[in-house]
């Protein structure tokens, strides 16, 4: 026999002061509100002959309370909440018929409440499967109310085909989503490579500057077009103003101005310091600086940065697995853009001025 456990203790089952007669109750149904209140704290520890009997006393204490008070009432005197109240009232009601059936099986308050959900038919294919198992389970339960019940039905609208502010509001969410992902993508890959490299010369290995530049150029020239289009509005080119264009830069005292200088440099192969520089580079602009744009909370300045003696080994742990681009994917763009991004910052510079 199942025994159900509850937290009826005397604490919680006495009276708490419910105010009878400023719910409107008169005497004799306040003397049998007691004395249900006394049947329910008798049951103590209860097997499930008596959840059917404390269903019994409390769906006669609602007979005797307006619906409204009743929870109050359940609360106050006998430690339940309305909901596990009108659950055994419940079972009283429902499943009175099966009293005996389910009490051979043992069944445990929870799997009473799920079966109160079920109409007939399925309390009879229900017990006769718990039957033949020995048990009452509440899987076995909602898998035979649920059979029949249509699925949900889903839509799926393409937010391109939304209109309005609302639409226009989907779209700038999807290419914040994807953009902020494929720029910390980027700029992860490009600290990766360095970090490398970085390895590399501190087991006495030279850096290749030419193989380098190949890796990163790209994923900077990415990183760089990604952070303007994220973060800066269109506007007319100073030089032309008939022209209206992607703003390419942030104000000059912004750090985030100090990001996009960075990744312009690192696709230029004139901006890098020659080869028995890059350590020194790499240690204390680049790695400062990239990690700074994709950190998960939101970093000090990067002004004043704290210079090191010497460089030092950086250590970074790999978020996805470095392979260098191609040329077959790369190099065609890579040669076309070279001698652009060279005029741009060249122009930029000059605007400056």
């Amino acid at each position: 026999m199942v025994i159900i456990k509850t937290r009826n203790t005397k604490s919680n089952t006495q009276d708490r002061g419910f105010e009878y007669e400023a719910a409107g109750l008169d005497k004799e149904q306040i003397e049998s509100l007691k004395k249900c209140h006394e049947h329910i704290v008798g049951l103590g520890r209860r097997s499930t002959e008596q959840a059917f009997d404390l269903g019994a006393h409390l769906a006669k204490a609602h007979e005797l309370i307006p619906d409204r008070t009743f929870g109050k009432w359940v609360k106050a005197c006998c430690g339940f909440t309305d909901r596990t109240a009108r659950n055994y009232v419940a079972v009283h009601r429902k499943l009175g018929s099966h009293r005996d059936k389910l009490v051979e099986l043992g069944a445990a308050s929870t799997a009473l409440f799920e079966l109160t959900k079920a109409d007939d038919s399925q309390v009879t294919e229900i017990l006769l499967h718990a039957s033949e198992t020995g048990r009452l389970q509440i899987k076995d339960i909602r898998k035979i109310t649920q059979v029949g019940k249509p699925e949900p039905f889903k839509t799926t609208i393409d937010p391109f085909e939304v209109g309005g502010i609302e639409g226009l509001s989907q779209l700038m969410a999807i290419k914040i989503r994807d953009g902020l992902k494929s720029f910390e993508k980027h700029v992860t890959e490009i600290i990766q490579i360095v970090a490398a490299e970085l390895q590399q010369k501190a087991q006495g290995k030279r850096i290749l500057k030419e193989q380098v530049f190949d890796e990163i150029k790209m994923l900077a020239r990415f990183a760089c077009a990604e952070l303007c289009n994220l973060a800066l509005p269109v506007a007319p080119n100073p030089a032309v103003l008939v022209r209206i264009e992607q703003a390419t830069s942030f104000p000059r005292y912004s750090d985030w101005e100090k990001v996009r200088i960075m990744l312009e440099k690192l696709s230029i192969k004139e901006h890098w310091p020659a080869a028995t520089a890059l350590p020194d580079w790499f240690t204390q602009e680049i790695l400062p600086t990239l990690q700074w744009s994709i950190s998960k909370t939101a970093p000090a300045s990067l002004e004043p940065m704290q210079v090191p003696s010497k460089p030092s080994v950086v250590t970074v742990k790999p978020l996805v697995k470095h392979t260098s681009p191609r040329r077959s994917e790369f190099d065609d763009l890579g040669t076309a853009l070279d001698r652009a991004f060279a005029i741009s910052a060249k122009a930029a510079e000059q605007r400056a001025i």
